[in-house]
């Protein structure tokens, strides 16, 4: 009889052995597994495929944001998330370089929001590793320049842009007699930075940026807050981070630095239909590629079935998505339907017709710089 209960004793206790280490190995996975979750909620699984309770409008997913497109893309994901209760979008944001390489190794990220394709050889290993790249163009986004607000130059041409970047121009003395003697210096939101890529790639023909004074922040609003101290400075930051002018937070940037004008796109492509020669990071400009600095907003999926990424890049391409782009001060990429309503036959003929509603920019892209 002793014998059968020392065996039970010893089963208990080997079972209970067994749980407590399953519950401590779970636990330390959750909280170390590829550092993407900053929240409490559980990670899903790490595959690309949906899982089988997903569907477009209810489910569970990371994807990778380009931090110089944050705060459109974090409108977007808010609004999504509103309309469709089941659905939950974690957003992990790093720099444009950083974001693309993230969706590339891990099967955690499902889909990422940058500005650029794939590169060839990255798109051959997304291919190898699951299936070919899906991208989508969701509208157009710009990379502004802004300087302190004490330093008078307004415009700079394309050559002028080039020499700077180049280091060919040291001093801001050689484009304005009445600018500050401090020698120019370059600064970015990351080391990585996605804004760097597309400046390197479509302005310097692939050639490095080599100004001497050209470094890096660890933000997007570190770069505001440096341009503000420092009136040799030039910020290079994504427009999304300036383009909704209602939002205080702009307003207050803003306040700190002044946006620069560049000379106008000599892109074949897409002739810009406006005389002038100088344009900033606006959204008609944008629309019509009048700002040489125009960039599309790209996502980029490896989803390999239909799940909750599919249906994130539908919201943003239809309607309601695409309203939250052009509220936001940027250019949608397709025409946004508006309901007219006529006056009837009953109406008095004195009658006037509504105000046609304005756009974002009305004040910046035409007023005074």
């Amino acid at each position: 009889m002793r014998s059968i209960y020392a065996l039970f004793f010893l089963i208990l206790v080997f079972s209970l052995f067994t749980f407590c280490t399953q519950q401590s190995t779970s636990a330390s996975g959750e909280s170390g597994a590829s550092g993407l979750a900053s929240d409490s909620v559980s990670r899903p699984s790490t595959s690309p495929s949906p899982g089988a309770a997903e569907n477009v409008t209810r489910g569970e997913i990371y994807i990778a944001v380009d931090e110089s497109l944050l705060p459109v893309v974090r409108a977007e994901v808010d609004n999504f998330q509103a309309v469709y209760d089941g659905a939950v979008v974690h957003t992990v944001v790093l720099p444009g370089e950083e974001a693309i390489h993230a969706m590339l190794v891990s099967d955690s990220i499902r889909l990422v929001i940058t500005s650029r394709k794939l590169r060839k050889e990255e798109e051959v290993l997304l291919e190898t590793l699951t299936t070919p790249a899906e991208y989508a163009v969701m509208g157009k986004d710009a990379v502004a320049l802004v300087v302190n607000r004490d330093n008078p130059v307004k415009e700079l041409t394309t050559a002028q842009v080039k020499d700077i970047f180049s280091g060919t121009i040291k001093s801001w003395k050689k484009i304005n007699a009445q600018a500050p003697s401090d020698k120019i210096s370059l600064i970015f939101d990351h080391a990585r930075s996605g804004t760097m890529a597309f400046l390197r790639d479509s302005l310097m023909d692939g050639k490095p940026i080599t100004q001497d004074g050209t470094f890096a922040m660890k933000s997007t609003p570190e770069v505001f807050d440096y341009i503000a101290e420092n009136p040799g400075a030039v910020g290079i930051v994504g427009m999304a981070w300036l383009s909704d002018q209602d939002d205080p937070a702009v307003k207050e940037r803003l306040s700190k630095v002044r946006i620069l004008f560049l000379e106008k796109s000599a892109s074949p492509d897409a002739p810009c239909a406006y005389a002038q020669q100088f344009f900033g990071p606006y959204q008609s400009f944008l629309d019509q590629d009048c700002y040489p600095l125009t960039r599309k907003i790209y996502s980029i999926s490896r989803e390999t079935g239909i799940g909750l990424g599919t249906g994130l890049v539908a919201y943003i391409d239809g309607p309601q998505g695409q309203r939250i782009i052009h509220k936001s001060g940027l250019a949608a990429i397709h025409t946004i339907p508006r309901k007219v309503k006529l006056p009837d036959e009953s109406m008095p003929a004195t009658t006037t017709k509504q105000k046609p509603a304005t756009t974002k920019e009305n004040d910046p892209g035409t007023g005074k710089r």
